[in-house]
């Protein structure tokens, strides 16, 4: 064998342990990455916290990153009640979109991503007009179905 063929060789092994170490890379990493998301159950209410990612399949996750509360408060009495801003982060087939949810409005309530509906069913708690409630004591009921 002469140093050429020697060297043909050495590099096609190299190639193959290389991509091996990238493929074993990529479902760690994968593995990593969803590992601190919840699971969703489709079709069936979720209980959803700021800030928590939640994973609907191995192409598809989201996180609700804030919400702006505008309900008139339970022990009142309003002319117009108002609405809830629910902002969601999705993360689909590696492009990350960003999403605006109204709990009372059927113009931003459900919202399709890929082949997934996304529907907000409640916003908790409802408060009283001498309660504050910071950000991270709100959790959102949705569900999500595939189209």
């Amino acid at each position: 064998m002469n140093l050429a063929e020697y060297y043909k060789r050495y590099c096609k092994i190299m190639s193959n342990k290389a991509r091996f170490l990238r493929g074993l890379l990529f479902f760690l990493l994968t593995t990593f990455l969803f590992s601190g998301c919840e699971k969703l159950d489709l079709g069936k209410p979720v209980d959803c916290s700021i800030g928590t990612s939640y994973r609907v399949n191995t192409g598809l996750s989201f996180k609700i990153d804030s919400l702006m509360d505008y309900r008139c408060p339970t022990d009142l009495l309003c002319f117009w009640g108002g609405d809830v801003d629910i902002y969601f982060n999705f993360d689909h087939n590696s492009k990350h979109k960003v999403a605006l949810i109204n709990l009372n409005s059927q113009d931003h309530n459900p919202v399709i991503i890929g082949d997934y509906t996304f529907k907000v069913l409640a916003v908790n708690p409802n408060y009283k007009s001498d309660e504050v409630h910071k950000k991270e004591d709100y959790w959102v009921q949705l569900v999500v179905t595939k189209n």
